[in-house]
């Protein structure tokens, strides 16, 4: 559980414009899990897997991650 948080707390530090952002996404997939009829179980599951959804971010570099506005061919090889 403890690696599970600080994995989706090191994406966060990587781009986190929205704030607390992965445990929001992490309670509300719980939430829709307990509402889905899942085990309470299941639902907890979710809840801490659905906190790593933007941990690809990690491995970005800055140049891409940060850059604003859309990402296109040229902007892609930096």
């Amino acid at each position: 559980m403890e690696i599970l948080q600080l994995l989706g707390r090191a994406s966060e530090y990587r781009d986190d414009m929205t704030g607390r952002h992965t445990q929001r996404v992490g309670l509300l997939s719980g939430l829709i899990a307990e509402r889905l009829g899942l085990s309470p179980r299941h639902a907890d599951m979710i809840r801490m897997a659905a906190t790593l959804h933007d941990i690809g971010k990690i491995g970005i570099p800055d140049s891409l991650l940060l850059k604003p506005g859309r990402s296109n061919r040229e902007s892609s090889s930096a």
